[in-house]
């Protein structure tokens, strides 16, 4: 009986010095609690695609950037919007989400997610995300992906990009290919089609 009653004593002890701690921090730091308890929203924005930001024609100008123009990003809206004429070939309508910091808009990491439709029964959809991160008084970084699933197998869409590109290397499997302003990673599926995953890198001062 005494161990038993040590054993609650000590859990109790355990327990006021938990709390007290949790007290003593969210005096110290309640913003960073807040924004620990809110989750990634606390310092991220996703504006939903249907409701914010409908559908569009590729030829919209503007079209990328224009949800983060509104919400303080002026740094990277040009290099996005540039990212994004480049991954809208044989594009007939897509959605935008858009995602920004609230607290420094300008000061961090923007993207911009691209659902994509095409007037291609063998390729329906696709997918883009489009990155700006400025890079101090030089300009913005960026990088975009693109993500196309194609009926065509792995072996087959190789032979076709390497007619004007040359094989970096294999990744585990995964062929990595530098077409003529991207590369290119083939991901074989189980249903022997074919993923193409393009990344095109830009750095301030660089096309």
């Amino acid at each position: 009986m005494r161990k038993l009653k040590s054993a609650v004593l000590a859990v109790a002890i355990v327990f006021v010095l938990l709390l007290a701690g949790l007290g003593f921090a969210l005096l110290l730091y309640p913003k960073e609690l807040s924004d620990w308890a809110n989750g990634p929203t606390g310092s991220t924005r996703i504006a939903s695609p249907a409701a914010a930001e409908p559908s569009r024609s590729p030829a919209a100008e503007g079209t990328f950037s224009k949800r983060l123009a509104a919400s303080g990003v002026k740094s990277c809206l040009s290099r996005i919007d540039e990212l994004g004429k480049g991954v809208m070939d044989g594009v007939s309508s897509f959605s935008p989400a858009s995602n920004w910091n609230i607290a420094a808009p300008d000061n961090h990491l923007a993207s911009v997610l691209l659902g994509q439709k095409y007037n291609n029964p063998k390729l329906p959809l696709g997918f883009a995300a489009l990155f700006g991160a400025p890079n101090g008084s030089d300009g913005c970084d960026g990088a975009s992906v693109q993500v196309l699933p194609s009926p065509i197998d792995c072996p087959t869409l190789q032979q076709d990009i390497l007619k004007r590109g040359k094989l970096i290397g294999d990744l585990a499997g995964v062929p990595l290919i530098q077409d003529v302003s991207s590369q290119v990673a083939l991901v074989a599926t189980s249903a022997n089609t074919c993923v193409m995953v393009s990344i095109h890198s830009a750095f301030a001062g660089k096309p």
